[in-house]
């Protein structure tokens, strides 16, 4: 009887570090959907660009909801951010081209962050299963 309790008090304990787990992933699911919401952003900003003047007047983002009035110099180029401050100068059609390869590696992360929760929740409702089997043999109630 005494394992049979220890054998529950592992398994309950295991199922709440799972439901963590599958906290953290819906988080990281989330970012991930902000970021590649951001980059269909971005990529529309660009199509949008190449249908623009040189020195057409546009509102330029500062951060904190705030805007400056500005004009775009060249509207055939833009500076796209490789990482680790590394700036290079892109065509319209290059950055495009980026930000699709971004959007492809959030695509992969994105399935393979769901595939693991997958394999998270069908451990939970396991354990679940084994928790309840337990209950019923030793006739006690207890909630996860």
């Amino acid at each position: 009887m005494e394992k049979e309790s220890k054998g529950m008090q592992e398994n309950i304990v295991l199922l709440q570090l799972l439901e963590k787990h599958l906290e953290e992933l819906k988080q990281q699911g989330a970012l991930l959907e902000n970021k590649f919401i951001e980059l269909e952003t971005t990529k529309q900003i660009t199509e949008d660009m190449k249908k623009m003047k040189d020195s057409q007047d546009v509102m330029i983002p500062l951060g904190s909801g705030i805007y400056s009035y500005g004009k775009i110099a060249d509207t055939e180029k833009v500076m796209v951010e490789l990482g680790a401050g590394v700036v290079l100068n892109k065509t319209l059609s290059e950055a495009t081209r980026f930000i699709e390869e971004k959007e492809k590696e959030i695509e992969k992360l994105s399935n393979q962050l769901n595939q693991e929760m997958t394999e998270v929740v069908e451990k939970i409702n396991q354990i679940m299963s084994e928790i309840q089997e337990s209950q019923k043999e030793s006739g006690s109630v207890v909630e996860s």
